[in-house]
């Protein structure tokens, strides 16, 4: 009995299936558990643990995207099935993303992240602006959510 490998599609829907996952996964930790582990420190503390989570995030949010992206994409030219458009969601999802991140929230993160702006502001401002980002951060959760299952639902019934 011959031990079969699987196919370059095969190994492509593990990896999409995968990042989509991770992708979904962190921003929904971010959304449940350190938006409420957050809220419990004292606002010096809370913009630290937010600038650093935001720092880690982006760097593995972008690395993560990037390849779950290439897997995607490369399925869509790969598959014969009449689902392969649905490859194309998940990559025009996070391009959406990364556009409402620039546009909505990139800018007051920008302003979180100045150490003289936020002296001259003060805690309530900083405090506000976190809360703020928080619930922006929600539709960046709806969005990985969404593009996730769409991955999983494609990897299911393309062949």
């Amino acid at each position: 009995m011959a031990l079969e490998l699987p196919t370059l599609q095969e190994e492509l829907k593990s990896i999409a299936v995968a990042a989509s996952g991770l992708l979904a996964g962190t921003a929904v930790y971010i959304s449940v558990v350190e938006v409420k582990s957050r809220a419990k420190l004292d606002i010096k503390s809370m913009r630290k643990q937010w600038s650093d989570s935001f720092d880690n995030a982006a760097v593995f949010v972008l690395g993560v995207g990037t390849v779950n992206t290439t897997a995607n994409v490369a399925l869509f030219f790969m598959d014969t099935s009449p689902y392969k458009n649905l490859w194309l969601v998940e990559p025009c999802l996070f391009i959406i993303g990364g556009i409402y991140t620039s546009i909505v929230m990139l800018p007051e993160i920008r302003e979180l992240k100045n150490d003289e702006l936020v002296a001259k502001k003060g805690d309530k401002w900083v405090e506000e602006g976190i809360n703020r980002w928080s619930k922006r951060h929600l539709l960046r959760t709806l969005i990985n959510l969404c593009g996730s299952c769409c991955v999983i639902y494609t990897a299911i019934k393309s062949h």
